[in-house]
């Protein structure tokens, strides 16, 4: 990551703080509005922001993650740790078979393509279940479909969801998406130009619209949110008046939540700006956004929806919109545009206010066996009573074999889920794959082959290397990191008569892989 920035906080988290208190957790390194956010824990926050890139808060300073930035658009990101960050990377407006669009994947130190979704048009928000099930939507369309799709990569391949229903593809631009599993989906549905976009839902076999023509009280709906008991929350427009809400599917109709403009006050220039909100249950909705300017002071407020009626949150007197939000262990964390003076100069920022419990963290950290078999998505901190899903992905020429912990097999399944109740230390184990045939894209030989004692290397480029020796089963009986030597030697005498697998691995991939007889 390249610092652009040292901004060092000089707050400590009160926790006896009135309940009526903003915190500021964090100054952004100059003023630009913050567009989305993600708290991983009270010292990693990972925000877009609208000079198209992302940054990344470690407690202290502003960082940002590789070399991201967008060529025209603001990114949306999905961040499973902070070796596995998944980014829609938009260059361009309408682009070709060379130059596209696509989502960028972040490995902890570089970013890359991520499974060549390649299209013309923008993606606009994506979500991630692991590294072999992503959603997307936005602009564009898939080969052999006209239509605006749901688009799902899985097993190599990226589809339609729905593919073949009539109500699988869009008309209009999709920016919406939510996604519990493959069988339960939300996103947009309609017909922008006509002003006739509402909310459908994926149940694994068909697509339903949820729409009462005669009773809808709201419609141009937007970011569906599934509820209690069938219900569903969104964002969209009033019916009779034009005026932006927040609207709830009760399973017959689209009905409005209380009378924002009255119970906040809100002025009559915002009567249609936006609202973004945060769903909790029933009874405890979050909102932010333009639409939230008092009428009298002209201050952007946080908002909360009790069951009944709309109230203000604290007193944040926002002197600009407030854009994102996001909930972390009891607290409300929001951002956007609004600002306040800090180094001799105006900045956007992170706030937070305390509205629940506050839960014990645990870390997870997992480890890979041996270390350049594979990869693991999950490392992190979760709080008490989350549910964990750790992945083991194999690198080519490996096979994921179990989950271990102090030693004890926990788990055989490459996604491990589990309750965290404690700091947990986890090791995915990985064998080789002796069907894969002996390869060789190095300069790198070995010699003698068969051997009693010694193997030579002969090394004309002077790399670093490694040499990893298995047995037939599988299993790992020999690592040793070599010098950059044109030649050097290793002792192999205390091995046991048979049949071996010799890797040779350098910059964490393998270059060579031979069978090789120990006499």
């Amino acid at each position: 990551m390249r610092k652009i920035l040292l901004i060092l906080i000089t707050f400590s988290i009160q926790l006896k703080l009135s309940a009526q208190e903003w915190e500021t957790v964090a100054f952004m390194p100059m003023n630009f509005e913050v567009t989305q956010i993600h708290v991983a824990d009270e010292q990693n926050i990972v925000v877009a922001s609208e000079y198209y890139k992302l940054l990344q808060w470690k407690g202290e300073e502003w960082n940002t993650i590789g070399d991201f930035e967008n060529g025209f658009a603001i990114p949306h990101f999905f961040y499973l740790d902070d070796d596995n960050i998944y980014a829609t990377k938009n260059d361009y407006l309408n682009g070709n078979d060379e130059n596209y669009n696509y989502i960028a994947h972040w490995n902890g130190s570089e970013w890359s393509n991520a499974h060549d979704l390649n299209v013309s048009k923008p993606i606009n928000k994506i979500h991630v279940i692991n590294h072999n099930e992503i959603y997307a939507v936005g602009e564009f369309t898939l080969p052999g479909y006209n239509w605006k799709p749901v688009a799902k990569y899985s097993d190599g391949n990226w589809s339609v969801v729905g593919i073949g229903d009539s109500q699988a593809g869009s008309y209009s631009t999709y920016s919406s998406l939510w996604v519990n599993n493959e069988n339960d989906i939300y996103t947009t549905s309609g017909y922008s130009d006509a002003g006739v976009i509402r909310i459908k839902h994926w149940n694994g076999e068909n697509w339903h619209v949820f729409y009462h023509y005669q009773l809808d009280e709201a419609e141009r709906l937007s970011q569906p949110v599934p509820g209690e008991n069938g219900s569903v929350y969104a964002f969209g427009y009033k019916v009779s008046t034009g005026e932006s809400c927040i609207t709830r599917w009760n399973g017959e109709f689209w009905e409005i939540l209380g009378n924002i403009e009255e119970e906040l006050n809100t002025h009559t220039s915002a009567f249609n700006s936006r609202i973004i909100f945060k769903y909790v249950s029933e009874n405890e909705i979050y909102a932010v956004g333009g639409k939230l300017r008092d009428a009298t002071t002209n201050k952007f407020k946080v908002a909360k929806w009790d069951g009944e009626s709309w109230s203000e949150l604290g007193n944040i007197d926002a002197n600009s919109t407030i854009s994102s939000l996001e909930i972390y262990n009891g607290y409300l964390y929001v951002s956007g545009s609004f600002t306040e003076a800090f180094d001799g100069m105006n900045r956007t920022l992170i706030k937070r206010y305390k509205i629940g419990e506050t839960l014990e963290q645990f870390e997870v950290q997992a480890t890979v066996n041996p270390e350049e078999a594979g990869s693991i998505v999950g490392n992190g901190t979760y709080l008490q009573g989350e549910t964990v899903s750790l992945e083991a992905i194999a690198n080519p020429n490996y096979i994921f074999e179990n989950w271990t912990e102090n030693d004890e097999i926990v788990s055989e399944n490459e996604v491990y889920e589990f309750e965290i109740n404690s700091n947990r230390n986890l090791v995915a184990n990985f064998t080789y794959d002796l069907s894969v045939n002996d390869f060789d894209i190095s300069n790198i030989n070995f010699y003698p082959n068969p051997t009693k004692d010694i193997l030579y290397f002969d090394n004309p480029n002077s790399i670093e290397f490694d040499v990893v020796i298995y047995d037939l089963n599988g299993k790992l009986i020999l690592q040793k990191e070599m010098n950059s030597s044109k030649v050097s030697k290793l002792n192999i005498s205390h091995l046991n008569k048979g049949n071996y697998l010799l890797n040779i691995i350098s910059n964490g991939k393998i270059i060579s892989s031979k069978k090789w007889i120990k006499n």
